[in-house]
């Protein structure tokens, strides 16, 4: 019952708190036979009162709801588990990156210390 009254006061139309109805009614028209004016006036008022049990269109509603919510946190899951893979594939890749990088730094050390020997060796 709390899903319905979370479903009216977020705006829908259905009625699933109570509703009141009233209607009056006056009518001096009545004609008695032999007399000129009539004889009596009606006078009606009614008042109703109507709370809906259980409303199919409602909880139908409700659960689709409910579907479209588990929908929405299973994208949610997939996306942090996106970010998370996105994130430590960039780190892993940084690392490479540096490995390389050292690498490098090394060969054209050791290239350049030889560069250095074979020209020092050359002329001596």
């Amino acid at each position: 019952m709390r899903a319905f009254l979370r479903l009216s006061r977020c705006g829908h139309t259905c009625h699933t708190y109570p509703f009141l109805k009233k209607s009056i009614t006056y009518r001096n028209n009545v004609r008695i036979p032999g007399q000129s004016v009539p004889g009596y006036s009606i006078i009606g008022m009614s008042l109703s009162l109507a709370q809906p049990v259980f409303k199919w269109d409602a909880w139908e509603t409700y659960q689709q709801a409910k579907l479209a919510v588990t929908g929405a946190e299973i994208m949610l899951r997939k996306a942090e588990q996106d970010l998370r893979l996105n994130v430590t594939q960039a780190y892993f890749d940084t690392m490479t990156a540096q490995r390389d990088l050292l690498l490098a730094q090394m060969h054209e050390k050791a290239v350049s210390d030889w560069l250095i020997r074979t020209c020092a060796n050359r002329f001596m």
